[in-house]
């Protein structure tokens, strides 16, 4: 596990050039990362850069579409962002 949260950070935690970050699928890593660390396992940096990018993508609404320069907000991807 701990060469995959390194692979991950190096890469700044999204695939770059395929695709925008997709927030539908980000909520379930937080999800992830959130169990991992009730078992020990150090978390803490990922969970800290998934806050930042929610914080950093919230819409001037309040919340998130599943794009984050989409703009705007959807109910399904704001109830991600709050759950992130």
């Amino acid at each position: 596990v701990k060469v995959q949260l390194a692979t991950i950070s190096r890469a700044g935690g999204l695939a770059r050039g395929l695709m925008p970050p997709d927030n539908s699928n980000t909520q379930f890593a937080v999800l992830a990362l959130w169990t991992g660390r009730r078992y020990g396992i150090a978390t803490q940096p990922a969970l800290v850069k998934a806050y930042n990018y929610f914080h950093k993508t919230q819409g001037r609404d309040g919340g998130w579409n599943y794009h984050a320069e989409l703009g705007g907000s959807t109910p399904t991807m704001t109830c991600a962002g709050v759950l992130a």
